[in-house]
């Protein structure tokens, strides 16, 4: 089944252009990847047949990893009506894989020297910041410190909860027992996925991605923009136009919907692509209402390992590079947020300002807090 995105007619033959306006016709997948490509973060749900036409028509976006280059759907989509046809297919793709479903809105996509879609989380999009978060020393840690005192005080835990019980063999012969926290912040945050999960949704940068689990605040983030404007901070975004010779093409500086599948836990008990429910974390919720109001959720993406050590070596901490999570599909979107009929959702409520953990991290006055009045 087709679906002409400018004046709505649904075709099911194989004509490749609206008869009405000639404007290239978006489709869905029919043949979906049997079995799914989950690997690096990315699922491709299209079968290769039809992958192969997305990518002939200038439709499909490269993501590249190491490994090999994947493809996934980039969809124009000029009405909330063709949006909701689109979405259709993976929302069934979800229920019918047991895939959790998820929406990110960007004001815009970034890409790679190369031309791959890139969806940095915020502690890899500086090499200062990230050096600094790295190595667990800087302006960084200063940074994380000072939001550790703040959260501390308001019962949510702070550490990594990750202790080593090591002997350490002198060259006398004796022994020397030790037990330690490992406070390495990467560790605190690789460990401590709830307080990773709280700060970054607060603006401190971290190796995680906010997400949502309602389209229309993310539709909201894509549809407005920060500015010095408003008493939050907040304008809606110019909707973007479109022309018949133009549909394909990459636009980076449109708003964008990133939609996430993101599978279960595997068979052994493991969780290789975690999620975390901000509003179920009570310790949160009792002190901030916004994570709720967004329907917030994070997709942590750093990863780290300790050695055991030895005889004669102290363990160690090893800081993998960031595990980047694509969406398995893009949407750049050409109308305005008025159309999303959600007049309820403004930056007023979004961000409500009387949060007694914004307050207190702004009274505290701590470095990288997103501030939004």
């Amino acid at each position: 089944m087709k679906y002409c995105a400018k004046c709505a007619e649904l075709y099911s033959d194989h004509r490749r252009a609206c008869s009405n306006c000639r404007l290239k016709l978006l489709y869905l997948p029919r043949e979906v990847r049997r079995p799914l490509t989950t690997e690096d973060g990315v699922i491709e749900v299209w079968s290769e047949r039809e992958l192969s036409k997305l990518r002939a028509d200038g439709a499909a976006l490269p993501v590249r990893r190491i490994k090999r280059t994947y493809y996934i759907a980039q969809h124009h989509v000029l009405s909330l009506e063709a949006l909701h046809f689109l979405l259709s297919a993976y929302e069934n793709i979800a229920a019918g894989h047991g895939l959790r479903l998820m929406f990110r809105g960007q004001t815009r996509d970034y890409f790679d020297a190369a031309g791959g879609l890139i969806v940095l989380p915020a502690v890899a999009r500086d090499t200062t910041v990230h050096w600094q978060y790295q190595q667990n020393q800087g302006d960084y840690r200063e940074a994380f410190t000072a939001w550790q005192r703040v959260l501390d005080k308001m019962d949510v835990r702070t550490d990594s909860g990750l202790t080593l019980q090591h002997t350490l063999v002198l060259p006398d012969g004796s022994s020397v027992h030790k037990q330690g926290f490992v406070n390495h912040v990467g560790a605190v945050l690789s460990r401590n996925l709830v307080l990773a999960a709280i700060l970054q949704h607060y603006g401190f940068p971290t190796e995680h991605l906010d997400v949502t689990t309602d389209l229309a605040v993310a539709l909201w983030f894509a549809l407005h923009v920060a500015s010095c404007a408003g008493p939050i901070g907040f304008e809606a975004a110019a909707a973007a136009t479109l022309s018949s010779t133009a549909e394909t093409r990459s636009r980076a500086e449109v708003a964008t919907l990133h939609v996430y599948l993101v599978p279960p836990p595997a068979s052994d008990g493991r969780d290789y692509y975690p999620l975390i429910d901000l509003s179920k974390y009570e310790a949160l919720t009792a002190v901030a209402a916004r994570p709720t109001i967004q329907a917030a959720w994070s997709m942590p993406c750093g990863r780290f390992h300790t050695t055991l050590g030895s005889t004669q070596l102290l363990p160690t901490y090893h800081q993998h590079a960031v595990q980047l999570r694509s969406p398995a599909a893009v949407f750049k979107l050409y109308f305005p947020f008025a159309a999303v009929g959600r007049p309820d959702l403004t930056a007023e409520r979004l961000f409500p300002r009387d949060e007694p953990l914004y307050r207190s991290l702004l009274e505290a006055g701590v470095k990288y807090l997103a501030v939004y009045r």
